[in-house]
């Protein structure tokens, strides 16, 4: 913290500085279609000065330069042809600037006739939705499926190519929330004339055009130049059998002064294993005062609960031989999550920018597992099992991003300050009947112990960067960054005696401190060039760790970035490196007895690790569209599990699990991509293949050991239609393969085929059959007893009034499968299992839509 006094120091010369005399320039830039250029370079000069900036995520940009006859505006974007405009002292600023494409690239960025038409730029993947709309009743939702690259996920959550979705704009304007997939859905697909995918770096990065670390994306809704104003609402109500219940509303507005979205949900059709409640909220408000102030505000809250049954079988590989464990259970669980959040931009001058963020939450979660487990193998021993643990959070966090751009030359100097604080308290209440057998007889014992523990985070950071432009084209980045963060735990465990009393166990309780320190300084030199965009420097990064012991060091990471954009082909290769720390439990001085019979021991001498990976990517546009990603990582002084067994007092081996420093572990992955679309009726299918592999070191009874594992899956998704059916079956295979020297060379093959259909049907007088069905069919484990149901949920739907009122009798799990499977392999351990899942029930369900665009 005593680099927060430099930083008031800095920001407040930095908004006392003198606007030296000159004239403002102020503009936006734009492709030949409207939509605002990110990331343009705008360089103006004349005789006796010159000024640089970046255009931001809305295309606009200031600067300001001493004026001179023969002053020129030049801006520059990779794939389109530079423009000059002639600078006017007596012209009203704000200038526009409209790139076109280059004329080498122009025939192949817009693709006509049956292909899906795909623009790339250097930041952002741009479709054109009325080449992917087939119903005039779709929601932008609804399109996500038929975009290549574009992973849709069962909760709704979204990725391109690899990277995450994490924000959402209309028009370049944030909805900040976290429920994309609500908002996507109440949106109707004719609203919208292009959905942009855009590469999110961080606050600092899109102030200064540096593009820092992997980035999320952000999607950017773009409606037609006809609409400004867009209103939507959708209200769902259900009944059911077994008493199921639905009440859910979705609705907002957007215009270019503000914009709203709300959502709210309860119902118990949708808890794990068919028993349990959900109710959510969400809302978010964005207002502009005028063209300085902005003020973003969100909210939500989240309520949950469950109840369901498990069931898994566990086969552990150690010195001794091997140990199978069979476990059934009874699990409960309720979570309660409050937050709130705020953001405003304020642009107190032409050259002067602070943006503010804060944000504030509290979580309670409250569970219990009733589990009985029956080992046999090189012991046998059974064991009735009862934990209840509550989780209580209360977290805050902030920041203050102020820039300021210089008069001459287009310099830049940004500082960022962010603090973090989390207050988290857990009790763990845990019973434990064991039955240890031999060959003639058995012993009982019971246990009964309460761990209380409170964990208090404080984190802060400092980042101050200063770009000086070298010439029109590049320019150098000056950047330092100082991290600390900061954890207090302490911890109390007691046991319980003969009678029942709870008594403290010094050896298993503490107070402890983990602090990590961290300084980073770099520096960069980006260059554009023709196509290509060149990123080189060097940042080095001294880091301290303390806990009962000390650990520093100092790592040496090169900055390598590389972009380079063809008419139809976006290419990047870029080195990214990570300074890597033990986490808590890792390095933790007293023995974790959360699971009796599986003690996890820390390690207090654990080092400072790293990695360091090359990640490839590339995307094609055209008839048939193309994407891939390739990635290597190695890291160093990483943290490997050494499981050693233990005799306790009755005779009996436990597992406990060690950590150590080892190296010698890296990985590698592969994924690539392929759609087209084809016919008259826009059908299209979609491939997607990947490839996985890791070498793991891990330790068994201090003897080095290892775990390499393999993967590889393909996936097929044809969507047809003929006339009034669409009909959208996938396929997917994936393979897995384990292999373990512990004892022997052990190879465990896993084969996945996953089988899933969407079927719609209209009939005359708005009519509808809409089913959906998944069968899922694994090979691999002789001793395991795997459930694989058919699931499949269908409706009957009737419209009225166009698409405004729809009628719905739901069937979900038509079969009445009352499992789900699944399988996991982890250090020395392969484990399957299921829970069950919501049992059949219908549901008669009515949704009412309102849309309305001026």
């Amino acid at each position: 913290m005593k680099c927060i006094p430099l930083f008031i120091i800095l920001l407040g010369g930095m908004l006392s500085l003198k606007a030296q005399s000159g004239s403002i320039i102020r503009g936006k830039v734009k492709d030949s279609s409207g939509n605002p250029v990110i990331g343009a370079n705008i360089f103006v000069y004349n005789s006796k000065d010159s000024a640089h900036c970046v255009s931001d995520v809305d295309g606009l940009f200031n600067t300001k330069i001493s004026p001179q006859s023969g002053t020129k505006i030049r801006t520059t974007y990779l794939g389109y042809d530079t423009s000059v405009l002639d600078f006017d002292i007596n012209k009203l600023t704000p200038y526009e600037v409209v790139l076109n494409p280059s004329a080498k690239s122009l025939k192949e960025f817009v693709v006509k006739g049956t292909a899906a038409p795909m623009k790339l730029k250097f930041d952002t993947v741009e479709f054109n939705v009325d080449q992917y709309i087939n119903d005039k009743y779709e929601m932008v939702q609804d399109l996500f499926t038929k975009f290549p690259g574009l992973d849709v996920e069962p909760d709704g959550s979204i990725s391109i190519n690899g990277k995450k979705v994490t924000k959402i704009k209309i028009n370049g304007q944030e909805y900040m929330i976290s429920n994309i997939k609500s908002l996507t859905s109440i949106i109707p697909a004719n609203m919208i004339s292009k959905i942009q995918f855009v590469d999110d770096y961080d606050e600092l990065g899109r102030l200064t055009g540096r593009r820092n670390g992997v980035p999320n994306i952000t999607i950017n809704l773009v409606t037609p130049k006809d609409i400004s104003t867009i209103y939507n609402l959708r209200v769902d109500g259900g009944l059911g059998n077994e008493n199921k219940y639905l009440v859910a509303a979705n609705g907002g507005f957007h215009n270019p002064k503000d914009q709203l979205f709300f959502m709210v949900n309860n119902n118990n059709k949708d808890a794990a294993g068919g028993n349990g409640t959900i109710t959510n909220g969400e809302a978010g408000y964005h207002y502009n005062f005028n063209k300085q102030l902005s003020l973003n505000v969100s909210g939500r809250m989240n309520n949950q609960s469950a109840v369901f049954q498990s069931f898994s079988q566990s086969t552990d590989i150690t010195d001794n031989g091997t140990l199978n464990s069979v476990n059934n259970g009874t699990n409960y669980s309720a979570n309660k999550l409050k937050e709130l959040n705020l953001k405003s931009e304020y642009k107190i001058t032409d050259n002067d920018l602070v943006l503010v963020q804060f944000s504030a939450g509290n979580t309670n979660t409250v569970s219990q597992n009733n589990s009985a487990t029956n080992q046999t193998g090189f012991q046998k021993k059974d064991i009735n099992n009862v934990i209840s643990q509550e989780r209580k959070s209360n977290n805050w966090s902030g920041s203050v991003l102020a820039s300021h751009t210089f008069n001459k030359s287009g310099r830049i100097l940004s500082l960022q300050l962010s603090l973090n604080n989390n207050d988290s308290k857990y009790q763990t209440d845990e019973a434990d009947k064991i039955r240890y057998y031999n060959d003639t007889s058995y012993v009982d014992s019971t246990i009964l112990q309460q761990i209380h523990k409170d964990e208090l985070g404080n984190n802060s950071s400092l980042a101050i960067s200063y770009v000086e432009p070298v010439k029109e084209n590049a320019s150098f980045e000056l950047k330092y960054i100082y991290q600390n963060r900061i954890t207090k735990n302490s911890q109390l465990t007691s046991w319980g005696d003969e009678n029942g009393k709870l008594l403290p166990v010094d050896s298993l309780s503490s107070q402890y401190k983990y602090a990590v320190y961290q300084h980073q300084v770099e520096g960069n030199y980006q260059l554009a060039k023709g196509n290509a965009e060149y990123t080189i420097g060097l940042a080095i990064s001294p880091n301290q760790l303390k806990t009962t012991t000390t650990s520093s060091g100092t790592t040496i990471f090169p900055v390598l970035k590389f972009r380079y954009k063809w008419p139809s082909l976006l290419f990047s290769i870029n080195y990214q490196g990570q300074t890597r720390f033990p986490t808590y439990q890792q390095i933790a001085p007293v023995t974790d007895l959360s699971n009796i019979q599986y003690p996890i021991v820390g390690n207090p001498s654990l080092k400072i690790g790293q990695s360091h990976s090359v990640i490839a990517e590339f995307t094609r546009s055209g008839k048939s569209s193309f994407w891939g990603r390739g990635m290597y990582t190695k890291n160093i002084h990483d943290i490997a599990v050494n499981t050693i067994l233990i005799e306790d007092v009755l005779g009996t081996v436990k597992q406990e699990t060690h950590y150590l420093n080892t190296n010698g572990n890296f990985s590698g992955e592969a994924k690539l991509g392929w759609s087209r679309q084809f016919g008259k009726v826009k059908n299209s299918i979609r491939m997607e293949m990947g490839t996985k592999y890791s070498h793991n070191i891990l330790f068994a009874n201090n003897v080095q050991k290892y775990n390499d594992i393999w993967n590889v899956s393909i996936k097929l998704n044809p969507q047809l239609r003929f006339g009034w059916v669409t009909f959208i079956p996938n396929f997917g295979y994936q393979f897995n393969r384990s292999k373990y020297n512990i004892t022997e060379e052990t190879v465990i093959d896993c084969h996945t085929f996953n089988m899933g259909s969407y079927l719609f049907i209209k009939f005359p007088e708005g009519f509808s059959l809409e089913a959906w069905g998944n069968k899922q069919l694994n090979w691999g484990y002789a001793s395991g007893a795997i459930a694989n149901p058919l699931s499949m949920d269908m409706n009957i739907g009737k419209k009225f009034f166009g698409d405004k009122i729809t009628i719905l009798l739901e069937c979900n799990n038509v079969f009445n499968q009352r499992n789900s499977s699944s399988y996991n392999v982890s250090a020395n351990s392969v484990s399957i299992g299921s829970s069950s899942v919501v049992s059949r029930f219908f549901m008669l369900h009515a949704i009412y839509r309102f849309s309305k665009a001026k």
